[in-house]
């Protein structure tokens, strides 16, 4: 698989992270609370009329017979509705918690030094705006990383012309500040070497590779 790839979102699963588990038992929450106020308001003015006279009465006898009818009408249809609360939250939440899924292995490899592969999201994933302001960030970085990798080429080629016109002429303190010099170099060189920009074509090898091999 190319870098290009790699950071695509590509995931089937309905459930990709544990804030979606969170998301909807909130949703789940609001749901019961609303069902709770509309069903006490639909219920108690008929349980009050059931417990306010006698039960032989007319007026006592029709509301235990809506009473029924709610029982009997209304249970159904708002489990339905809870079905579709729930479904509909997870497909949303995919939508979220899918591109954060992806964001996280995407940040670690940016840590680690890869600034060469983009992220890329399915077009009706949200966070797109997210994706770009990031992608943008990763992309300043790496081409500064290339300007920085190309000076110091050309600083330690400058160096190594340096080093070759002074070769046998140079002793004591000045002997141990090329040396130094050599020290620092290096640790530069290793340290750009971890980072990966994909910088490649002006050489068949890595920008790594070379920068490794120069300084040694």
């Amino acid at each position: 698989m190319s870098n290009g790839k790699k950071f695509r979102i590509v995931n089937k699963k309905v459930l990709v992270d544990s804030l979606q588990l969170h998301f909807v038992g909130v949703a789940i929450i609001h749901f019961s609370i609303i069902v709770l106020v509309f069903t006490s308001t639909l219920f108690v003015p008929v349980i009050i009329r059931l417990t306010s006279g006698d039960i032989s009465s007319p007026e006592v006898q029709a509301a235990a017979h809506e009473f029924l009818i709610l029982h009997n009408r209304l249970w159904l249809p708002l489990l339905g509705a809870l079905i579709l609360v729930v479904l509909h939250n997870i497909l949303f939440t995919h939508r979220v918690a899918g591109p954060l899924y992806r964001f996280r292995p995407y940040l670690e490899s940016v840590g680690a030094g890869d600034l060469s592969a983009p992220i890329k999201f399915r077009k009706k994933d949200h966070l797109k705006k997210e994706a770009e302001v990031a992608s943008q960030m990763v992309e300043s970085l790496r081409d500064k990383v290339i300007r920085v990798e190309r000076e110091f080429r050309q600083t330690n080629s400058a160096w190594s012309d340096l080093k070759n016109a002074l070769a046998g002429k140079a002793t004591g303190e000045l002997q141990q500040k090329i040396d130094t010099m050599d020290t620092r170099i290096d640790e530069c060189g290793n340290s750009l070497a971890v980072f990966k920009t994909d910088d490649e074509k002006s050489s068949p090898e890595s920008t790594a590779e070379a920068l490794v091999k120069e300084t040694v």
